[in-house]
């Protein structure tokens, strides 16, 4: 049976979903360069083709009339908005195919020389988890399509609705494995920051017992992690210092590649949330629609406002806890520094502590804005006073066309 080696590896599951359903490009570094060519013409084919369906779909099936209605308005605006949002994920994974491989193939070297530093990491936990996002991922498909087809009339016909269904969702299942990638690549960050954080703290566990210049403690420690005994441990602290370092550019690499995607992704969240809670509102006052009706309504309408929201936060807490993770590295080191009486050995715990403190980790997709918990916060924020406004000013227009009546 196939086992991850690394945690790159561990993302096999994604990838195949990439190639099957994301028009995307193999991304992974073992894979030959004229498969990775394959995937690449693959990936242009499907994405016109898809093109295709959708615009004939879009013009051909549907009843202009269907969507006059205000929630279905606004359906299929954001259905052309996700539309646009696959289209250029499809693009930016054309043009950073190369830088991708890179920072796969680097990625790999850091998890090669954390293992053999002694840093260790559960390969396992991490394989287990893209496995089970990845079934979620087939079960959110299912679900939202589901969805969509008792929410359409069924006067199109099942055939026509199913169809319609398949061709105009397909962008939220592409753009969901887009963000699914990005979050798990974050996670792993977090995973690696947190391996390296044990490390120090076993060393500072080892520093306040005094067993730090024990060869014999050293060494059983050193065996434990399945390392190389290495009796100079300066330049062991000096190798995950530039590790921890290298780290923090890949993120920023990662960053580099994903930001546009997840620019797109937060607004497209944003435009959804605000006008499906709206669209709820207006259909728990209206009296004039039947119960049955308006539950079948606001069971769609609450659906797409839970996703976009589980979405939201998943990347949000992925950032905030890689974070918290890079900034506890700093504590772990202050405290060595502190026990320490080797001066050669405190003067690389400060040179790592300057490190840190110059050069801060942060999540900034296209300098727009910083991934964080508190950018939930501002989020939430935003959608209430967005929504206030939207209410009051659709009161005053009611208001005013009564007057007139």
């Amino acid at each position: 049976m196939w086992k991850p080696k690394s945690l790159i590896d561990t993302l096999v599951p994604i990838y195949i979903l990439h190639v099957l359903f994301c028009h995307g490009v193999i991304q992974h570094p073992n894979i030959n360069k004229s498969k990775i060519n394959y995937s690449f013409l693959w990936s242009i084919v499907s994405t016109i083709l898809y093109c295709a369906c959708f615009i004939s779909v879009f013009w051909l099936r549907i009843n202009p009339s269907w969507y006059s209605e205000g929630p279905k308005v606004t359906y299929m605006i954001l259905i052309i908005a996700v539309f646009f949002t696959m289209n250029v994920n499809s693009v930016v994974s054309w043009i950073y195919k190369n830088e991708i491989l890179i920072l796969n193939s680097k990625l790999m070297k850091s998890d090669e020389l954390l293992k053999n530093l002694g840093v260790s990491i559960n390969i396992q936990r991490e394989f287990a988890l893209s496995m089970k996002f990845a079934v979620g991922w087939f079960i959110y498909s299912f679900y939202i399509n589901a969805v969509a087809i008792i929410w359409y009339d069924k006067s199109f016909g099942l055939l026509n609705v199913f169809m319609t269904v398949f061709t105009f969702h397909h962008g939220f299942h592409v753009n969901c494995i887009v963000d699914l990638t990005f979050f798990l690549l974050i996670i792993h960050m977090k995973a690696r920051f947190e391996g390296i954080n044990k490390f120090l703290s076993d060393l500072f566990n080892l520093q306040s017992k005094n067993l730090l210049q024990n060869v014999e403690a050293y060494h059983k420690w050193a065996i434990s992690r399945q390392t190389n005994f290495e009796n100079d441990f300066t330049l062991t602290f000096r190798n995950i210092k530039r590790i921890h370092l290298e780290l923090k550019i890949l993120c920023n690499e990662i960053m580099k590649i994903y930001g546009f995607s997840i620019s797109l992704m937060i607004l497209t969240m944003f435009f959804l949330v605000i006008v499906q809670i709206f669209n709820i509102y207006t259909a728990i006052i209206n009296t004039e629609v039947k119960l049955s009706d308006k539950s079948l309504q606001l069971f769609s309408m609450s659906s797409w406002v839970l996703i976009a929201l589980l979405k939201f936060f998943s990347v949000n807490y992925a950032c905030a806890e890689a974070i918290n993770e890079w900034n506890k590295t700093g504590e772990i080191i202050h405290m060595l520094e502190i026990d320490s009486e080797d001066s050669k050995f405190q003067r690389e715990i400060q040179k790592f502590s300057i490190q840190i403190l110059q050069n801060p980790l942060k999540f900034t997709p296209c300098g727009f804005l910083d991934l964080d918990y508190y950018f939930i916060k501002d989020f939430a924020g935003s959608v209430m006073a967005e929504l206030v406004l939207l209410i009051q000013t659709t009161s005053s227009d009611n208001s005013s066309s009564q007057r007139k009546d």
